[in-house]
């Protein structure tokens, strides 16, 4: 009910790009959630469908909060029931996976910070480490009257420069075929 109840709050955020609930204080918080109503505001205008969804997913009483199986039912996340969502049994398949697959498996995956670091050495064409205090900067960190310090000052002086300086590549999305979904 947990799950549903954080779902409906999702939802209504989606829409309205604020919480249903808002406070600072947590204890007062609570008390909205379960002494005040739920509002949809007049803008953007939505669906009674989709009012109707918010409201069963956002229902105080957790025994009266709808279930994943009735949302998968509901009109507005069947479109009134032209397009239906498959059954839990129509909708998992078992996959068989071989030897060889599970042979050429990742086995493991390097930290963000190794791929930063190897992507700059290539890109300066050196196996120099990148980032290395520079001594130059630091004396001009010092003569700025800038105190370093403070736990990390400096090297967050570096870290800042760096993050500017590096570009990561852009990230595409994938396209599957229907047939692969």
């Amino acid at each position: 009910a947990a799950d549903v109840w954080a779902m409906g709050i999702t939802l209504y955020a989606f829409v309205y790009g604020r919480l249903p609930f808002h406070d600072e204080n947590i204890v007062v918080l609570y008390d909205k959630i379960r002494s005040s109503s739920l509002v949809f505001p007049p803008v953007p205008f939505i669906s009674d469908d989709l009012k109707d969804l918010i409201s069963l997913l956002l229902e105080k009483d957790a025994s009266k909060r709808l279930t994943l199986s009735e949302i998968k039912e509901h009109p507005w996340v069947s479109a009134g029931s032209q397009y239906p969502l498959p059954s839990e049994e129509e909708n998992c398949v078992l996959i068989e996976v071989t030897e060889e697959e599970v042979e050429s498996c990742v086995r493991s995956i390097p930290k963000l910070e190794t791929l930063i670091l190897i992507k700059c050495m290539l890109k300066k064409h050196s196996f120099q480490h990148p980032f290395k205090m520079n001594a130059f900067i630091k004396e001009q960190f010092a003569r700025a009257g800038r105190s370093h310090s403070a736990p990390g000052s400096y090297e967050f002086f570096l870290d800042r420069k760096m993050s500017l300086d590096t570009s990561l590549p852009a990230v595409d999305e994938l396209e599957v075929s229907p047939e692969d979904r």
